[in-house]
């Protein structure tokens, strides 16, 4: 089995033959929240359409220990108190912190992102 890890628009989704897409995500206003879950139609930020995204890892490995790993590094993000801030403490510092503080080298996405980088506790 193959699993994809992208990240666009907010999200972090992984790919599995025997899974649904999973959403990883920040709301904006006051304190960073964050959410995660299943990514299907009715989530924040559903796409129908292309959605620019990015791959960060391609392997045969499971992705159940990633995304329990993800949710808790997402977890304390969220109980860190750190204020939203659109240009900076946004959700794309968020996952970019979480793929980091995760093991993974993310790089650059492939569309402007302000935040990308921003180190949160």
């Amino acid at each position: 089995m193959v699993r994809k890890e992208k990240v666009g628009g907010g999200r972090r989704q992984s790919k599995k033959t025997s899974l649904s897409p999973f959403l990883f995500r920040e709301g904006p206003g006051g304190p960073i929240r964050t959410d995660f879950g299943s990514y299907e139609k009715g989530t924040p930020d559903w796409n129908d359409g292309p959605t620019p995204s990015m791959l960060i890892l391609d392997d045969n490995d499971l992705c159940y220990c990633y995304e329990a790993a993800l949710a808790k590094i997402f977890h304390d993000i969220g109980q860190a108190g750190v204020q939203y801030g659109p240009l900076t403490t946004n959700s794309n510092a968020v996952v970019s912190s979480a793929l980091r503080k995760g093991g993974f080298n993310a790089g650059r996405p492939p569309v402007w992102a302000p935040g990308w980088g921003t180190p949160l506790p």
